[in-house]
């Protein structure tokens, strides 16, 4: 009975954690905080609109078509067209942040997203890094600069997606413990050029 708690709770937690849920999640909570209702409004669609469904889509179509076994993207050879699709929407997603939004803090947001899709991309080339992991603890540094509360539980959730990662095998330790390292790093990038606005 314990183990299959044990299993159902980091499926959940796994599922929670998955870079494209918690980022909207977290993206959705930044938008509503700092910014009035008509313009968080409008960062929640267009960041719905432009970068989760897109991957979402494409996601299903790759699992629909045999490619991808599931939304976690376990495979190591197969991740490289993920994170190339991801790296082209990001893309578009920044320039179209540049040009029609004002706030640093947004324009900006998404840089440490696309470095870190990109790193995991060139280190996907000789060790699966942690996706889950690294975004999650990305996410909890940036989040320092919202809400310190926030980010706190965010660190604490992030070390649950990494031990589910580890229970569920989809990461062995040395995969996880790079991921964590990875987001925190990345993460203090994101206040270090903030600073610079």
């Amino acid at each position: 009975m314990k183990v299959k708690i044990e299993l159902l709770l980091s499926k959940t937690v796994s599922a929670v954690g998955h870079p494209i849920v918690l980022g909207t999640l977290a993206s959705l909570y930044v938008n509503f905080k700092e910014f009035k209702a008509d313009k968080a409004w409008w960062l929640s669609i267009s960041l719905l609109s432009l970068c989760v469904l897109p991957l979402t889509i494409y996601l299903i179509y790759k699992i629909r078509k045999g490619v991808y076994k599931d939304f976690d993207v376990s495979n190591q050879s197969k991740r490289p067209k993920l994170y190339l699709f991801a790296l082209a929407v990001l893309s578009f997603f920044m320039v179209f942040l540049y040009f029609l939004e004002s706030s640093w803090l947004i324009r900006i947001g998404i840089i440490p997203i696309f470095l870190l899709v990109l790193s995991t991309n060139v280190i996907n080339k000789r060790i699966k890094v942690s996706l889950h992991t690294s975004f999650s603890f990305l996410l909890a540094v940036m989040m320092i600069k919202v809400d310190t509360n926030i980010a706190f539980s965010l660190f604490l959730f992030a070390t649950l997606i990494g031990y589910s990662r580890l229970y569920l095998k989809r990461h062995t330790i040395p995969e996880v413990a790079l991921g964590a390292g990875l987001g925190m790093i990345i993460g203090f990038i994101f206040h270090f050029i903030y600073q610079l606005g």
